[in-house]
């Protein structure tokens, strides 16, 4: 069975966060929303700021607001998914590169070629990883010349 590798699970794993985060704000927004207008609506006609005769005009006036809200949810959950993968994609590969160069490097290692170096990086896990990678070839290089 083939495994999935580091990028894939790091988009997917921020993709999921992002998913629970936009239903948590769809689930409360739709149940929220409605009860919180419709007490604004009535508060404001209480006040005398809004002449609405009817029921009917009452119930048009609410689901005009809910189509609305519903769009610009739609545009929101469609913009933030957009955004997230990006910025998943751009976090993953920053985590991805230098671990990649590391595999490239211990492989030519592998094959004698202890002149290569790891960079340092900004993640300071791996900065701490490349640091021991060095010290490691470099003790290894100073035992192949002696």
């Amino acid at each position: 069975m083939a495994k999935i590798n580091l990028l894939t699970r790091l988009l997917f794993s921020h993709l999921l966060v992002v998913l629970l985060s936009m239903m948590i704000v769809t689930l409360s927004g739709v149940s929220l929303n409605p009860l919180l207008f419709d007490r604004r609506v009535q508060e404001m006609r209480d006040q005398g700021l809004l002449d609405i005769d009817s029921r009917t005009e009452q119930k048009l006036i609410t689901q005009e607001f809910h189509d609305s809200w519903e769009r610009s949810m739609g545009i929101s959950i469609a913009l933030g998914t957009v955004g997230a993968m990006g910025l998943s994609l751009l976090v993953a590969h920053r985590i991805r590169a230098p671990l990649q160069k590391l595999t490239t490097v211990t492989q030519a290692f592998s094959e004698g070629n202890f002149k290569l170096r790891m960079p340092n990086s900004e993640i300071p896990e791996l900065h701490y990883l490349s640091q021991s990678f060095n010290r490691m070839a470099n003790s290894l290089e100073d035992s192949e010349q002696k």
